[in-house]
């Protein structure tokens, strides 16, 4: 076998594992209903969110500069400040003695907050499990409220778009 054959397989089935066991994961995640959902510390939006703390380190030969991003980030925000904070940290994080030493410590733990981060369900997809489990109760509520209560109290409970409640209870009605 070529070497650089070899070369891209030995990066190529770590990365292929590592996806895999995400994938895995976010549906296990999703199934389960289990998920904290709330309103994300960055964009606003209301999703899955998971708690985390990135890390920035600038060296400077004889002083160095930490930032840090807290909070509650859903899956899109978690990506943005991965990137942000490790790729410069990754590339203006060395020049110091501190800083050499700190660097890899924040590197780490940035990428570890990311992965667990993409285990994280889409929203829209969290909310969609949630209204299939409420089928029954959304049924009883179709039977004795009109629709726009009936929409408004699923949107309040499962957190989904009102588009998505729409689409959901337009079926029931053509089910039943």
């Amino acid at each position: 076998m070529p070497p650089q054959l070899s070369a891209l397989l030995a990066v190529a089935l770590p990365v292929a594992a590592v996806i895999a066991v995400i994938a895995a994961i976010r549906r296990m995640r999703t199934a389960s209903g289990r998920v904290r959902r709330g309103n994300c510390e960055a964009c606003g939006l209301y999703a899955p969110v998971m708690q985390a703390t990135y890390h920035q380190n600038t060296g400077m030969l004889v002083m160095r500069q930490h930032r840090r991003a807290q909070g509650a980030f859903c899956r899109r925000c978690h990506t943005s400040l991965f990137w942000k904070m490790t790729l410069h940290t990754t590339i203006l994080g060395w020049w110091g003695t501190i800083s050499l030493i700190v660097t890899p410590f924040f590197i780490l733990n940035n990428v570890g907050l990311f992965l667990a981060a993409q285990t994280l369900p889409s929203s829209g997809r969290v909310a969609a499990d949630l209204l299939e489990q409420k089928r029954d109760y959304a049924l009883n509520l179709l039977a004795t409220k009109d629709l726009v209560t009936v929409v408004e109290v699923l949107q309040r409970d499962t957190g989904a778009s009102q588009d998505q409640v729409l689409e959901f209870v337009e079926k029931l009605k053509q089910a039943g």
